[in-house]
């Protein structure tokens, strides 16, 4: 089942909850429009205000069940880490791969402002 994410028009495919001890919620959702899908970071703070929303990969053209968001969590020492299976020509940050379809994409994000360190 599908559910309205945002005022974007967009559906949740799958997502993972990962929160903290300063009661901050980090939400990572595979989005899709039915045209493309996103893998976005959203943080909220103790009160549920969203602090940011921003894509970890680029939006993949087309359909992809099979790409999916599989864990988000925080390490022992407070870095939160993403996984997600990804299409290959859609790694963040310049990264590479002799994949011709899927890769597996393991990324710390930064707390401030989610992006991919």
């Amino acid at each position: 089942m599908y559910e309205p994410f945002d005022s974007e028009g967009m559906y949740v495919y799958n997502s993972q909850i990962a929160g903290n001890d300063k009661g901050e919620a980090f939400v990572l959702a595979k989005l899709t429009d039915w045209t493309t899908h996103n893998f976005r970071l959203l943080k909220y703070n103790e009160v549920s205000e969203l602090q940011y929303s921003t894509d970890l990969v680029p939006g993949a053209a087309g359909y992809h069940p099979d790409h999916e968001v599989l864990g988000l969590t925080f390490t022992p020492d407070g870095n939160l880490i993403a996984f997600m299976k990804i299409p290959v020509g859609n790694l963040p940050n310049g990264l590479a791969n002799s994949g011709t379809e899927n890769t597996f994409v393991l990324a710390e994000t930064n707390l401030a402002d989610g992006s991919c360190m």
